[in-house]
């Protein structure tokens, strides 16, 4: 059995329980001699020994407290529970490496938001909660095979809800799930709601993001309180590097690359390596998730996280601005890339599948009141033969007509007959005709956004109003984001 292990996750994870669960099961091999010292309450990292050394009944006399508890615990047989080291990270990991490396019987179980990174220690990652996937048909009994579903179930139940899960309810509750991200206490807190609000009326205020603000037990930590609460926390101890970044990155949905993290999130090309170092770091605090998909890495927010922290960004008044940047990245990505331009039907195009949503977010800003008429056409029609190479031909005409929309609100600057031709190319049959109406819809689209917007052979204006650090990116550092998407 291993000496030292730590329970490295994100925060409402449920690393606390499993310790608190794994604690009382080895109680009896460790003659009760188990100990469980809560560092959140502690303000001042370098009052960690005493903290423990209280828990232990011991009493520090010397000037030096890690001193005497080491020499209090000798070779006693005990087991120390360390929970959430994360605000103190830098003392409790040189303390339990003193102590597992001077006391040989004594056993250390951690929990933290990030690796304690120190000799005998052992990480073990807890994830979130297995949620069922996206499927209109899914059952009750398929649903209720999931952890994440049968911990909603039994937090509703405890609300007072009294109904089995039906047919009907299983997809919203899976959705309820998967939409929390599997975080078993923001799934505690939203089904805590059930028995007063019902299935669907909880879902609703999902929808509208009150759950950050719901409250759990009374006597629950106060970082646990709230999801919100949670997440200051973790927020709390980023530097002011990573709450930027962290910040800048909730303008993603879903999956994203470290290619298109570094373009969105620095302020220039020389800056992109500081981007990836903060978003390594992140990765390790537990607030990016990473997963591998078609064999390349994609990182990604908890939903929760990203609400909180899209919250941030629009407070301190950088959403559209970091929008825009989101925005410009996906149009010069789908642009150059050649699969995606080729001829109809040559490529497959599933494996492109992980950009649909942000390429979908990155339209519904720029066609937005608030967003960017030049940005969101050239956009359109870059993301066409995407829509179209994964089956999705009525949003393909959706988006086509939005930025025809667009087109005919700046009407004084093209003639009837063009309008004509743009909706022919929105509004005509798909796919059949794409190779013939592609070219014209790019000279309609193009021919407009050009003349508002020129730009030089690098991709950024050279006229026009704009605000700093908001240009296009130029197009030799767009060339090498893109080669690696």
């Amino acid at each position: 059995m291993w000496r030292f292990v730590s329970v490295v996750g994100p925060g409402g994870v449920g690393k606390t329980t499993v310790a608190i669960s794994v604690a009382h099961a080895l109680i009896d091999g460790f003659h009760d001699a188990v100990f469980f010292i809560d560092l959140a309450a502690l303000t001042d990292p370098q009052l960690v020994p005493t903290a423990i050394a209280s828990a232990l009944g011991f009493i520090v006399q010397t000037q030096d407290p890690l001193v005497g508890l080491l020499a209090f615990i000798g070779d006693r047989k005990i087991l120390l529970v360390l929970d959430s080291c994360e605000h103190v990270i830098g003392v409790a990991a040189a303390l339990a490496e003193r102590v597992v490396s001077e006391a040989p019987q004594t056993h250390i179980l951690a929990t933290s938001r990030e690796a304690l990174r120190v000799e005998g220690e052992h990480v073990h990652l807890l994830y979130s909660l297995d949620c069922p996937p996206e499927d209109a048909g899914l059952t009750a009994m398929e649903a209720l095979r999931y952890p994440a579903v049968q911990l909603f179930m039994e937090r509703a139940a405890a609300s007072g809800y009294g109904a089995a899960l039906s047919d009907i309810d299983a997809v919203i509750v899976a959705r309820n799930c998967r939409r929390l991200g599997g975080v078993a206490l923001a799934i505690e807190l939203a089904a805590s709601r059930v028995g007063s609000l019902g299935i669907r009326g909880t879902s609703e205020l999902l929808d509208n993001r009150f759950s950050l603000l719901w409250h759990g037990r009374r006597t629950a930590l106060p970082r646990h309180e709230t999801v919100n609460a949670m997440l200051d926390w973790s927020y709390s101890l980023l530097s002011e590097r990573e709450k930027v970044v962290l910040c800048r990155l909730s303008v993603f949905v879903g999956d994203f690359t470290r290619q298109a993290a570094d373009s969105v999130a620095s302020e220039r090309e020389a800056v992109e390596a500081d981007v990836t170092d903060t978003v390594a770091s992140l990765v390790a605090k537990s607030l990016i998730s990473t997963a591998v998909i078609n064999q390349s890495t994609y990182y990604r927010l908890l939903d929760t996280t990203r609400a909180y922290t899209a919250a941030k960004l629009a407070e301190c008044g950088e959403a559209d601005r970091i929008a825009r940047r989101h925005a410009i990245v996906y149009s010069r990505f789908l642009e150059h890339d050649k699969i995606i331009q080729s001829l109809f039907g040559e490529h497959d195009l599933s494996g492109y599948a992980p950009h649909i949503g942000n390429v979908r977010a990155a339209l519904g800003w720029a066609l937005s009141d608030r967003g960017d008429a030049a940005v969101g056409i050239e956009l359109a029609t870059w993301a066409a033969p995407l829509f179209i190479g994964l089956s999705l031909l009525e949003e393909c005409r959706g988006w086509c007509e939005r930025a025809v929309s667009t087109l005919d609100d700046a009407g004084s600057r093209r003639s009837g007959s063009r309008r004509n031709r743009a909706r022919t190319c929105a509004g005509g049959s798909l796919p059949g005709p794409w190779a013939a109406t592609a070219p014209s819809r790019r000279s309609e689209f193009f021919s407009w956004s050009t003349r508002r917007h020129p730009r030089r052979h690098d991709g950024r204006r050279t006229g026009g109003r704009h605000r700093a650090g908001c240009q296009a990116p130029g197009r030799h550092h767009l060339g090498e984001v893109v080669g690696g998407f």
